[in-house]
């Protein structure tokens, strides 16, 4: 049974939440919300407590709103005023009504609707229909003036974010259950409600159907330009929680020096992530031509040097090599998973031991501690991206399946969801030197003796040859405890019998010649071994010397 909050509980969580948003605001010096024209709305990322405040109000907001109105309410209120709202905006679009407006001062109808081709109750019907959900304001009947909601209209970006809602994205939400009918449970993008919408008779998808047309292309880097200033999707959501050392040569922390955004449009994270981390030397945006072109023009500058721009289409080989990070913000949702798999196998040629593929995507299923509002935008988000695509929002089970699809040497990092940000940080590294066959055995002949002493940290470990029958190719050299952080790894070897097996545990550096960099090895704890799919646990909970010999990182 769902869980119901009172009237008057509600009513007090907007009360107390809605002081605390005041109070923050004003102790900041950040004006109050309002609508009104000229008014500047703060829009994040706010500190934490504000971000919660934000939330909880949004969510008692919407679970009083639906009480009030009632079930029925509910669900009339979702039929009748979507197709309404959707209908006012396109006009709004179409007619281009908020570029004629005025940015000071009114307009009547009757003049507005002559700069626009409309007849004058038209106009007025679609404007006061926008008026009605907070767009434009009519200060005398008659007369039209902006608002800040409606001068945001003006603006490249929000404009075509519209067009594309509207003109793109509305026609393919009616033919969601044609789509299912005519090609059940595909992943082909050209069999997307989008493309049936858009004419496709299998043979184009959306990149195909938009990018035909050099207008629409244009409409959609715009739009997607757009996206990522709404609340929880700006860039500094993400970029301040990766973790890097934002402090310029002062190593202490990791960052990387050369990051590669795929699918990157018109730059827009990457100068986030150069004015956020000053130690990165190189950010390069990569997209498709047409999207580069036009972005490149946009930024002649380009940071001092540091922002480059590439063309790249990731369904082919990754032309920039050896990159500390490749991040990714919003693509793989775009693709099934089958598509998804060959765009992740075509980075992998470019791949040095330890890369980092950072994707920035909706991670359902993740912790939300407030309930419908903020599941209402993920599982929007899922729909849309089967809408246009036949492709998905993905689950940590379904990252973890698509990266083991891809290549088994994606291992998964961290998954967090930064407070209040609309997208996971899914860091992935790329581990080419766990994975060894026959041609890479372990050199633990060269090893010291069973029974010699080691020292890591301030343990001395003796070790305990466990395994020298073993007809595999790998053996495994046990030693004491150690209580040096370990990292999670696994290690994949193959028997002289053909058989499979992976050993599950972790590793530390260690080292145990009389030079620093002597003969330097890893500690390993394994935990168990899966041989030929099936999984074993030990109980065994030991150390293993391992010789690096250039198959570990």
């Amino acid at each position: 049974m769902a869980f119901t909050r009172s009237l008057p509980e509600l009513g007090q969580i907007i009360a107390n939440q809605a002081n605390a948003i005041h109070d923050t605001l004003n102790a900041a010096g950040i004006q109050q919300p309002s609508f009104e024209y000229g008014a500047t709305h703060y829009a994040g990322p706010y500190g934490r407590a504000m971000e919660d405040s934000r939330a909880q109000l949004l969510e008692a907001l919407d679970e009083l709103r639906s009480l009030i109105i009632g079930p029925a309410g509910h669900i009339f209120f979702m039929s009748f005023m979507g197709p309404a709202w959707t209908a006012t905006l396109h006009v709004l679009y179409k007619f281009e009504l908020a570029k004629n407006v005025p940015m000071s001062g009114s307009i009547s109808y009757g003049e507005l609707a002559d700069r626009c081709g409309l007849s004058e109750a038209q106009t007025r019907r679609y404007i006061r229909s926008a008026i009605s959900f907070r767009v434009f304001d009519e200060p005398i009947v008659g007369m039209v003036q902006h608002n800040a909601a409606s001068a945001l209209l003006v603006t490249t970006t929000l404009h075509d974010w519209i067009g594309m809602a509207t003109e793109e994205i509305g026609p393919a939400a009616l033919k969601v259950a044609d789509s299912m009918q005519s090609f059940p449970s595909s992943s082909n993008p050209a069999e997307s409600p989008f493309a049936i919408a858009h004419g496709s008779n299998g043979d184009k998808d959306l990149f195909a159907i938009v990018g035909s047309e050099p207008d629409r292309m244009t409409r959609l880097a715009n739009a997607m330009e757009w996206s990522m200033k709404v609340p929880g999707m700006e860039p500094p959501y993400t970029v301040n929680h990766l973790g890097w050392d934002q402090v310029k040569q002062s190593q202490r922390t990791w960052c990387p020096k050369v990051v590669v955004d795929v699918g990157g449009g018109t730059g827009t994270l990457c100068k986030t992530i150069l004015q956020t981390y000053p130690s990165v030397e190189r950010a390069i945006v990569e997209d498709l031509p047409d999207v580069i072109s036009q972005a490149s023009m946009q930024d002649p500058n380009k940071l001092d040097g540091r922002l480059e721009y590439h063309e790249y289409d990731f369904f082919s080989e990754q032309t920039i090599k050896d990159a500390d990070v490749y991040i990714w913000r919003c693509v793989l949702h775009d693709w099934s998973d089958s598509y998804a798999v060959d765009i992740l196998r075509n980075q992998v040629p470019a791949l040095k031991d330890g890369a980092r593929m950072i994707f920035l995507e909706r991670c359902l299923g993740a912790p939300r501690p407030y309930g419908h509002v903020s599941d209402q935008f993920d599982i929007a988000c899922d729909i849309m991206m089967h809408m246009c695509a036949n492709a998905q929002e993905r689950s940590r089970e379904d990252w973890e399946a698509l990266l083991a699809a891809a290549d088994k040497r994606f291992e998964i990092e961290f998954i967090s969801t930064p407070p209040h940000s609309a997208l996971s940080i899914i860091q992935v590294i790329f581990r080419d030197n766990l994975y060894t066959g026959n041609d890479k055995g372990f050199d633990v002949g060269s090893l010291p003796d069973t029974g010699s002493d080691f020292d890591v940290g301030n343990d001395s470990l003796s070790t305990v040859d466990l395994d020298s029958s073993s007809e595999s190719e790998c053996n495994y050299i046990h030693t004491g405890m150690a209580t040096v952080e370990p990292k999670d790894a696994s290690i994949c070897s193959q028997g002289v019998d053909g058989s499979q097996s992976t050993v599950i545990g972790s590793y530390v550096p260690f080292s145990y010649g009389e030079e620093e960099d002597e003969d330097e090895a890893y500690a390993w704890r394994y935990y168990g071994f899966e041989q030929d799919g099936n999984t074993a646990r030990s109980s065994v909970d030991e150390w293993a010397l391992i010789r690096r010999d250039n198959f570990f990182p």
